[in-house]
């Protein structure tokens, strides 16, 4: 026992089974909010990263009364609930400010990366003129210092936008 913490070590034979299993019973004996964390399976010796791995999936338990295993962890979740980000939410947060437009070029952004249509139909849903879309794209490719067209610069965007909600 760690505080409101129990740590449970046990050879396993169905790892995702019986976890699933500990967690319910679990559940079964208390209303309180029970939250469980598994690790991947580990040798005896390795009881400090299987505890790390549990830790980590505890972490990333979102519901109350939930249970998750470190193999079905979302790694992406703990990087932006974990604080890390918010030096590249304040980047690009900054330099699109410099662009002095009310966060419209923002707003574009996160509708162009939620958008999977051409940019005619990106333009109907903002309700905008599609070289009006092109402009903001441009300017905003301008101030972060990249293409959109680049995965590297994407995968930025992604990230420091996902921080923020």
């Amino acid at each position: 026992m760690r505080g409101q913490r129990a740590v449970w070590l046990w050879p396993t034979r169905d790892l995702t089974r019986e976890a699933v299993e500990l967690h319910a019973a679990l559940l079964a004996s208390t209303a309180q909010d029970v939250r469980v964390g598994v690790s991947a399976r580990h040798p005896a010796s390795q009881v400090q990263s299987a505890f790390d791995e549990a830790t980590q999936a505890l972490t990333g338990t979102r519901e109350a009364r939930g249970c998750t295993l470190f193999q079905e962890l979302d790694p992406l979740h703990t990087l932006v609930t974990s604080g890390a980000l918010a030096t590249l939410q304040a980047q690009v947060q900054a330099r699109l400010a410099s662009l002095d437009d009310n966060g419209r070029t923002e707003v574009t952004l996160r509708a162009y990366l939620n958008h999977t249509g051409s940019l005619g139909e990106l333009a109907v849903q903002l309700h905008i003129h599609v070289n009006t879309l092109r402009y903001r794209l441009r300017r905003a490719e301008e101030v972060l210092g990249g293409r959109l067209s680049d995965p590297h610069l994407l995968a930025r965007l992604y990230l420091a936008f996902e921080a923020g909600t």
